[in-house]
């Protein structure tokens, strides 16, 4: 969640999560960076305390992260039905007849070091804030091109002998991502609040029902149904398609029209109309839609060949022939791009 003063939004959200916690009759884990600070955490402490402490009927379970690993210091109260997981390397904790076994996050250190001296039990579920690693994990590998892959690492070989069928991973924000291997199912849920660029769509968080006799689990994607949410999409235009790409852009907005939406969207391409011709039919987007929108945004990047196309046949006939092409439309738009710049150099 990664709490911050100046971010009350964020508060709103964890009361909607306390909530659908109490609905379904189930316990809460948070996997790390309930706050976004330790400023954070200290300021907004008395406000979380209450907060939790009103849900007696929920049980709770935090784990410190990489942001907040020093915020739940021992001494440190939340009310009863609080469980922290702020022992190092990890604490256990029996629970209706599952074991959670919390690591917190650790600097500098890996989870299978960590969690040496864990020995085999029942049916359990893993608490961990970390990067996790493996060959199916393309959306890790996605978000480690623009964070540290050293927080914390870990691999499926350090859990699957530990008899745990779930992962509850904190720490990778974007999307809700899950990977299985034999019983062991690990999960993203990512951020429940959109916080960067990167985090878009609609905002989920896991439901998990664990049978404790047979071992099996059942894992679903729950709507988070409050705060702000961030879709980014990006139309490409083709020299004389202007018209159905505009109709395409208002069909987006019309599928995804909601008040609670920050909607950004780019249009790109070449065209073989003015620029000023566009912007107008955009203008008019706009303002049809932007009370519908917590925000929306609509950028005009498109280059304008309406002269050289016009004016020599050539061109005519080379957008012509690569529109009848079956391609796809990067790569159609990237031989626009050279075929006109080098046309539009000789002609």
């Amino acid at each position: 969640l990664h709490l911050e003063v100046k971010k009350s939004s964020r508060l709103e959200v964890l009361q909607w999560i306390l909530e659908k916690a109490r609905e379904l009759k189930s316990a809460l884990i948070i996997s790390g960076d309930l706050y976004n600070s330790g400023y954070d955490a200290m300021n907004l402490f008395g406000t979380v305390r209450d907060m939790l402490s009103s849900f007696q009927d929920v049980t709770i379970f935090i784990l410190p992260g990489n942001r907040d690993e020093d915020s739940f210091i021992n001494g440190v109260d939340y009310g009863d039905n609080v469980n922290l997981f702020n022992e190092i390397p990890f604490k256990e904790v029996d629970f209706n007849g599952i074991k959670l076994v919390g690591v917190p996050y650790q600097t500098n250190l890996s989870i299978s070091k960590a969690v040496d001296g864990l020995k085999r039990s029942g049916l359990s579920i893993f608490l961990v804030h970390g990067t996790f690693f493996h060959d199916d994990t393309g959306f890790v590998r996605q978000e480690m091109k623009r964070r540290d892959a050293g927080y914390f690492p870990f691999y499926l070989d350090d859990i699957v002998d530990k008899n745990i069928v779930y992962v509850a991973s904190g720490h990778f924000h974007s999307n809700f991502a899950v990977f299985n291997s034999g019983s062991t199912n690990v999960c993203y849920p990512g951020t429940p609040v959109s916080m960067s660029e990167m985090e878009t769509g609609v905002r989920k968080i896991a439901v998990v029902v664990i049978d404790t006799e047979s071992g099996e689990l059942q894992l679903s994607e729950c709507p988070v149904e409050v705060g702000i949410y961030k879709l980014r999409k990006e139309f490409c235009v083709f020299p004389g398609n202007e018209a159905d790409t505009m109709k395409a852009v208002v069909k987006y907005l019309t599928d995804n029209r909601n008040n609670r939406v920050d909607v950004k969207i780019k249009v790109s391409g070449f065209i073989k109309t003015n620029s000023t011709r566009l912007n107008a039919v955009i203008e008019k987007i706009d303002t049809k839609f932007r009370d519908d929108f917590s925000r929306l945004v609509i950028t005009n990047s498109t280059l304008s060949y309406q002269s050289l196309i016009d004016n020599h046949s050539l061109a005519k006939e080379f957008i012509n022939r690569l529109e009848n092409y079956d391609i796809d439309a990067t790569i159609r738009n990237r031989a626009v791009e050279l075929g006109l710049k080098a046309l539009d150099s000789v002609l």
